[in-house]
């Protein structure tokens, strides 16, 4: 069976003091489901990858400080979009080529395909995490 699109929330890893914390994401408000904490940025980040993979979610975003991202690393599921004709929304949609759900809608093909492609650039998942992990 094919593997849906991940509806979680993206997980986060924040620095706390000497502890990388990995929690559910909840718009930058640090009061996310805390999962669990590691005393290396390494040893959370390989938690949070198997988790993300395990439990369907969409990312997982590196904090650097409040206010910075300092890293972004996608789901497998997102590594290849494709530009779709949607006729139930008269529209054209972008969606990962091994999920149904959209990621955005536009009224014509081209105004799809140009997030498209800057969405797919920014993944890169597995280059990322291979280097990071």
């Amino acid at each position: 069976m094919e593997q849906e699109v991940p509806r979680r929330q993206p997980l986060e890893l924040v620095k706390q003091g000497s502890l990388w914390v990995v929690e559910d994401y909840r718009k930058g408000s640090r009061r996310g489901e805390t999962h669990t904490t590691h005393d290396s940025q390494l040893s959370a980040l390989r938690y949070a990858k198997s988790k993300m993979e395990a439990d369907c979610h969409p990312c997982i975003v590196r904090w650097d400080s409040p206010r910075s991202v300092g890293a972004l690393y996608w789901n497998p599921l997102f590594e290849t979009l494709e530009v779709r004709r949607d006729e139930l929304v008269g529209g054209w949609s972008v969606v990962p080529e091994a999920g149904t759900c959209a990621m955005m809608v536009a009224p014509s093909c081209e105004d799809a395909a140009d997030p498209a492609d800057r969405f797919d650039s920014v993944g890169a998942f597995h280059r990322a995490l291979a280097n990071a992990v």
